[in-house]
Protein backbone atom coordinates (compact mmCIF):
# COMPACT_ATOMS: atom_id res chain seq x y z
CA UNK A 1 0.00 0.00 0.00
CA UNK A 2 1.36 3.43 -0.79
CA UNK A 3 0.44 7.11 -0.73
CA UNK A 4 1.99 10.06 -2.55
CA UNK A 5 1.53 13.42 -0.89
CA UNK A 6 2.80 16.97 -0.98
CA UNK A 7 3.57 18.67 2.31
CA UNK A 8 1.82 22.00 1.82
CA UNK A 9 2.04 23.09 5.46
CA UNK A 10 3.20 26.69 5.70
CA UNK A 11 5.92 27.71 8.10
CA UNK A 12 7.96 25.31 10.16
CA UNK A 13 5.14 22.99 11.26
CA UNK A 14 5.92 19.28 11.33
CA UNK A 15 3.47 17.13 9.39
CA UNK A 16 3.63 13.43 10.23
CA UNK A 17 2.07 10.98 7.74
CA UNK A 18 1.59 7.26 8.32
CA UNK A 19 -0.15 4.22 6.88
CA UNK A 20 -1.84 1.50 8.91
CA UNK A 21 -3.88 -1.67 8.42
CA UNK A 22 -6.23 -3.48 10.83
CA UNK A 23 -8.16 -6.77 10.83
CA UNK A 24 -11.94 -6.21 10.95
CA UNK A 25 -13.06 -9.83 10.66
CA UNK A 26 -14.57 -11.54 13.70
CA UNK A 27 -12.68 -14.47 15.17
CA UNK A 28 -9.23 -13.39 13.95
CA UNK A 29 -6.98 -12.68 16.94
CA UNK A 30 -3.83 -12.01 14.94
CA UNK A 31 -2.74 -8.54 13.85
CA UNK A 32 -0.99 -7.59 10.64
CA UNK A 33 2.78 -7.40 10.54
CA UNK A 34 3.48 -3.99 8.95
CA UNK A 35 6.86 -3.25 7.38
CA UNK A 36 8.01 -0.02 5.73
CA UNK A 37 9.06 -0.33 2.10
CA UNK A 38 12.48 1.03 1.20
CA UNK A 39 12.98 0.76 -2.56
CA UNK A 40 13.59 3.07 -5.50
CA UNK A 41 10.73 5.51 -5.93
CA UNK A 42 9.88 5.63 -2.21
CA UNK A 43 10.79 8.82 -0.37
CA UNK A 44 11.38 12.27 -1.81
CA UNK A 45 10.04 12.83 -5.32
CA UNK A 46 10.47 15.84 -7.65
CA UNK A 47 8.40 18.95 -7.00
CA UNK A 48 8.16 18.52 -3.24
CA UNK A 49 6.14 15.28 -3.42
CA UNK A 50 6.84 12.32 -1.13
CA UNK A 51 5.94 8.63 -1.49
CA UNK A 52 5.30 6.50 1.59
CA UNK A 53 4.80 2.74 1.23
CA UNK A 54 4.25 -0.25 3.51
CA UNK A 55 3.89 -4.00 3.09
CA UNK A 56 1.67 -5.97 5.41
CA UNK A 57 1.16 -9.67 6.11
CA UNK A 58 -1.31 -11.50 8.31
CA UNK A 59 0.81 -14.29 9.82
CA UNK A 60 -1.82 -17.06 9.70
CA UNK A 61 -2.96 -19.63 7.16
CA UNK A 62 -6.43 -18.70 6.00
CA UNK A 63 -8.20 -20.06 2.91
CA UNK A 64 -10.48 -17.05 2.28
CA UNK A 65 -10.15 -13.28 2.14
CA UNK A 66 -10.10 -11.48 5.49
CA UNK A 67 -11.93 -8.20 5.98
CA UNK A 68 -9.50 -5.41 6.83
CA UNK A 69 -9.25 -1.63 6.84
CA UNK A 70 -6.41 0.52 5.62
CA UNK A 71 -5.88 4.01 7.02
CA UNK A 72 -4.00 7.17 6.21
CA UNK A 73 -2.88 8.76 9.48
CA UNK A 74 -1.72 12.35 9.77
CA UNK A 75 -0.68 14.51 12.65
CA UNK A 76 -0.13 18.25 12.54
CA UNK A 77 1.01 19.56 15.92
CA UNK A 78 0.23 23.23 16.50
CA UNK A 79 1.60 25.70 19.02
CA UNK A 80 -1.68 27.62 19.38
CA UNK A 81 -4.87 25.73 20.35
CA UNK A 82 -7.53 25.76 17.66
CA UNK A 83 -10.48 25.72 20.06
CA UNK A 84 -12.29 28.36 18.02
CA UNK A 85 -12.66 25.90 15.12
CA UNK A 86 -15.52 23.42 14.96
CA UNK A 87 -14.86 19.78 14.23
CA UNK A 88 -17.22 17.25 12.61
CA UNK A 89 -15.88 14.75 15.18
CA UNK A 90 -16.75 16.86 18.21
CA UNK A 91 -19.97 16.27 20.12
CA UNK A 92 -19.99 19.81 21.50
CA UNK A 93 -21.44 22.64 19.36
Amino acid sequence: MSVIYKDGVAGSADLDIGLSVKVLADGIAQTFEVMPVSVDGVGALPGGWTKLAIQFVLPIDHAVDILSAEALLWDLPVKTPLSHLSSPFSSAP
